[in-house]
């Protein structure tokens, strides 16, 4: 009888380390995201070429869907100063969307107001004005040129994306 529960404790203990080590992971996915007073967050991202490696979007992914309600990430989030943003419009789903130098080529002139938070700021939210659409020209993971429109929180999650490119942060834009 004592063998079962063994078996069992050991059992119990292999679910124990691996939910230990899942967690570690996600930790270390979690805490490359730069956070206030990196340079890297206030510094111009350049285009990528697509003779560069692109590697650090596998990267970009993971991290976003390690985080709970993120929505977007810019490359320079995670120190690569490349225009490059993952997204998922919907944190409850992993059905992440990545744009490589998006370039937003018309906007509506209808404005809306919005809150945002921003996972390189965690915790502080503002109040922003964004285009309520806008249509983007931008390559997809195989450098194929792609335009789209997005609209309502697509379109804030897009612009907020967009910004980070720039070196404006949310503590810097309140359009």
């Amino acid at each position: 009888m004592g063998s079962k529960i063994d078996k069992a404790k050991e059992r119990r203990q292999k679910i124990v380390n691996k939910r230990k080590k899942v967690a570690s992971y996600k930790t270390s996915l979690l805490n490359s995201i730069l956070k206030s007073g990196s340079p890297e967050l206030r510094m111009q991202s350049v285009p990528l070429d697509k003779t560069e490696d692109i590697s650090f979007i596998d990267k970009m992914k993971k991290v976003l869907c390690a985080t709970d309600n993120g929505v977007g990430l810019a490359a320079n989030q995670i120190g690569v100063l490349r225009r490059v943003c993952v997204l998922r419009f919907d944190s409850a789903v992993n059905d992440l969307f990545v744009m490589i130098n998006p370039v937003i080529i018309e906007a509506s002139s209808e404005m809306s107001i919005g809150e945002e938070g921003c996972l390189s700021y965690p915790g502080l939210f503002a109040k922003i004005k964004r285009h309520y659409w806008i249509k983007v020209q931008y390559m997809d993971e195989v450098f194929q040129k792609q335009e789209r429109e997005f609209r309502d929180l697509e379109s804030r999650v897009v612009q907020h994306e967009c910004d980070h490119f720039l070196g404006h942060c949310i503590l810097s834009e309140n359009k």
